[in-house]
């Protein structure tokens, strides 16, 4: 499982890629917009390293809604693209957004605000770009790296609060 999480001047399908961020199980890669010299190379790195990639279950928060189809769009005219969409559209996505918007019954919460309540602390957006925007990278990726380990946090505890004897077993797979 990979946890995926991008980082943007806006919100907004207009927005510049700042950051993608990546944590596996051995490793936390982060493609910065400084490090290229323009936003597409960023991507072609990021896109040819997910090719290669074996894992096939992607794990984020809104996910569905802004990430993914962010990175779609901006790589529509990528020679790679039909690879890299249909390996984006035959992984196992686990949007934190959508399942905790569901368990909440339809009320729609901040990712601060569900890492408050595990006590996990992360960066807010806004405190991100001010770092950006005074060239402050070494503590925005230390931030970043924060921010991904809360993720990851977040699922953990959501995960082992699934009680599997309460549900039928024709909906659960069985090894």
């Amino acid at each position: 499982m990979i946890v995926l999480n991008i980082e943007t001047d806006e919100i907004s399908y207009k927005a510049k890629i700042l950051t993608i961020q990546v944590r596996g199980s051995n490793l936390i890669k982060i493609w910065r917009i400084w490090d290229y010299k323009n936003e597409e190379e960023l991507l072609r790195n990021f896109v040819r390293w997910f090719l290669r990639e074996k894992d096939k279950v992607i794990l984020g928060y809104n996910l569905l809604k802004f990430d993914l189809p962010l990175l779609l769009l901006k790589t529509a005219f990528f020679p790679e693209f039909e690879k890299f969409s249909m390996k984006i559209n035959r992984a196992n996505i686990l949007d934190l957004f959508v399942i905790l918007t569901f368990l909440n019954k339809g009320r729609i919460k901040s990712l601060e605000f569900y890492c408050k309540e595990i006590k996990k602390e992360i960066v807010p957006r806004e405190e991100l770009l001010q770092m950006y925007e005074n060239k402050l990278y070494p503590e925005m990726e230390r931030s970043l790296v924060k921010n991904l380990s809360a993720i990851n946090e977040l699922f953990s505890v959501l995960w082992k609060s699934v009680d599997r004897d309460r549900y039928p077993n024709s909906l659960l797979i069985h090894h």
